[in-house]
């Protein structure tokens, strides 16, 4: 239902597809173990969460995931700018504007370059 509330994992599933599910080391998976509700986690979003969190796209909240929680607008966003940010770090700015050919309106692509703060890879 594309009306409903996201959840944190859900975003976190969504990111991690998107990004093409990249392979995780055993540390990674490891890393969610670390917070109290770990065991919320869906099975079907255990690898995404631990890929969003050992790339700090999302942090905990006072110890715990709230995988279950739903997201509010303020950590989408945060969440989405860290995304950015990461796939720069990770890809620089002549890649980053090939994996964004794929997003049809312009000015969306100039706004994920900008909330990555990459002023100078918008040309």
């Amino acid at each position: 239902d594309p009306d409903r509330k996201i959840t944190r994992e859900q975003l976190a599933a969504m990111l991690y597809r998107y990004a093409g599910q990249p392979e995780l080391l055993d540390s990674e998976l490891a890393g969610l173990s670390g917070y109290a509700d770990h065991g919320d986690v869906s099975s079907y979003a255990y690898r995404a969460m631990a890929w969003a969190v050992s790339r700090g796209i999302i942090n905990g909240l006072d110890g715990s995931l709230a995988p279950q929680g739903f997201a509010t607008r303020a950590q989408v966003a945060a969440m989405l700018m860290r995304y950015c940010q990461n796939l720069v770090k990770s890809n620089g700015c002549t890649v980053l504007h090939a994996e964004l050919l794929d997003v049809d309106h312009v000015a969306l692509r100039y706004l994920v370059l900008l909330a990555a703060g990459l002023h100078d890879c918008v040309h």
